[in-house]
This record gives C-alpha cells, structure tokens and sequence, in this order.
C-alpha cells in the first residue's frame, strides 16, 4: 500500500458565478487502483495554502490517523 496526499478541487455555481474551493485527500495505491481513503473538501478558497499542507503531509509521511487533527488545526489558523 501506498499513500499519498493530493489537493482536491471542489467547484460549485452560486448565482451564475463558478466558484472553487480546495482541500485534501489521502489516496492510497492498491496494485494499478488508487482509493480515497479520507477526503476534507472546500477547507478554503486559497489554494497555495492547501498546496503547503499537502505538501507538508507528505513530506513527514503523516499517518492517516493524524489527517482530522492536521485539518482541524489547519482550519483554525485560517
């Protein structure tokens, strides 16, 4: 098994406007098959701070039992 954290884009219409959001995703690799195991949509408008923590939750190898405590922490510096 391997996981990875990607960025995820939700897009949504509000009044003939399209509107993003972004957030995270735990995928995980199972042969040629790659599962999302946990996902936090629409976290923020600003993607290049998603980008950060995607990359950061990479980079330390973050257990997936720890995504929801990061994601919690990451919403409150917003």
């Amino acid at each position: 098994m391997d996981r990875q954290y990607v960025l995820i884009k939700y897009t949504y219409v509000y009044e003939d406007h399209d509107n993003s959001s972004y957030g995270i995703a735990a995928v995980e690799k199972y042969d040629d098959t790659e599962i999302v195991v946990e996902a936090y949509p629409d976290l923020t408008r600003d993607m290049e701070s998603v980008k950060k923590l995607v990359h950061d939750c990479n980079q330390l190898k973050l257990d997936l039992i720890h995504l929801k405590d990061v994601v919690e922490d990451f919403v409150a510096t917003l």
